[in-house]
């Protein structure tokens, strides 16, 4: 990836920018397969699929 960060055409945001925080899923889960993550009074699901990819839910 190049050094200069990609600009969406329709995004206020830099596209591929470095998150200020980074947390490992392996942390994250603890072993388990599913986490509960409450936002803004709004329980989400954050759950690995068996193909081992990340589904959030509401």
């Amino acid at each position: 990836m190049p050094a200069q960060a990609l600009r969406s055409p329709n995004a206020t945001s830099v596209v591929g920018a470095v998150p200020h925080r980074i947390l490992s899923s392996r942390t994250l889960f603890s072993g388990d397969r599913e986490i509960g993550i409450e936002h803004a009074g709004a329980l989400y699901r954050l759950k690995i699929t068996k193909q081992g990819k990340l589904i959030l839910n509401k």
